[in-house]
């Protein structure tokens, strides 16, 4: 994953914009989960 990515940047704001969107990304991931189970049971 982009762990990794995220120490190697030391500036604080794209580091913190890169988290954002890495939050963002598993929230939309979780979701679209969370529709495949709910419709698959």
């Amino acid at each position: 994953m982009l762990g990794g990515r995220i120490m190697v940047i030391s500036s604080g704001w794209i580091e913190s914009d890169i988290i954002a969107s890495n939050r963002l990304l598993f929230i939309l991931i979780a979701v679209q989960n969370n529709l495949k189970i709910k419709y698959c049971l």
